[in-house]
């Protein structure tokens, strides 16, 4: 689900439209590229992929239990809480395959190709099969014939990078709001506003009419049961605060 973005983005060969309150899907086997534009999507519950601008990716498979996405140019940062029962997510870089099994944060760029973890710990295969080589974080990894990780290098922030941690700063807060609103199961019906037990696509949770929007976030929060977000000023395309 692409749950937000900004500037020129497609889906399918398709522009992208603001549309309040409303999530594009992306199809199994379909691209989405970003021109002057970036794009945020929710995966599996509790993991995010953003993507700069000029970059594009595939979904290769949608299913929880097994979703792959092809990063096909550009740069992608990738953000997971601990992971779900039943879902996995890979993230395919030419002929190599990229896991986090738990809870952390890498980045990919494709030129130059390599892998950044900034949290826990990556795990990435070549397509051919083989162990995995485990990169840790503050570790970085140089995609070539043979995987040797090394140190990071302290780089100075990109677009990408500011964009990212602005996003996720948006979404804490969001989140922690969440937490403090009333579950609508326990407010009497005469007080609902028209417009309530709305859901966001997929994520399963209503809304209590316009306010502060909140998400499940990389935390995972906003997916356990009782916690609910509302619709509010964070929904694809309408505007950015960074």
């Amino acid at each position: 689900v692409v749950h937000f973005f900004e500037g020129a983005v497609s889906v399918a060969g398709r522009p992208l439209e603001a549309h309040f309150g409303k999530f594009t899907s992306i199809p199994e086997g379909a691209e989405l590229r970003t021109e002057q534009g970036r794009a945020e999507v929710l995966l599996t519950p509790g993991v995010i992929l953003r993507v700069g601008e000029k970059s594009a990716i595939r979904l290769a498979a949608n299913a929880l239990s097994d979703t792959r996405v092809e990063l096909l140019a550009g740069s992608a940062l990738v953000e997971s809480a601990e992971s779900v029962t039943g879902t996995s997510v890979t993230l395919i870089y030419k002929d190599w395959n990229i896991r986090q099994p738990h809870e952390g944060s890498y980045r990919v760029d494709c030129d130059p190709p390599r892998l950044e973890v900034r949290g826990g710990t990556v795990d990435v295969a070549t397509t051919g099969g083989g162990a995995p080589v485990p990169v840790a974080q503050g570790m970085d990894l140089p995609f070539a014939d043979v995987l040797t990780p090394g140190k990071s290098t302290v780089e100075p922030p990109d677009a990408l990078n500011d964009w990212a941690e602005g996003r996720a700063q948006s979404i804490s807060a969001d989140n922690a709001i969440a937490a403090d609103i009333q579950d609508p199961a326990s407010i009497s019906g005469s007080y609902l506003p028209a417009d309530a037990f709305t859901y966001f696509p997929l994520l399963g949770y209503p809304s209590l009419g316009s306010g502060l929007g909140t998400y499940g976030s990389t935390y995972g929060s906003l997916y356990q049961s009782g916690l609910y977000g509302t619709v509010g000023p964070y929904q694809p395309g309408f505007y950015s605060l960074y």
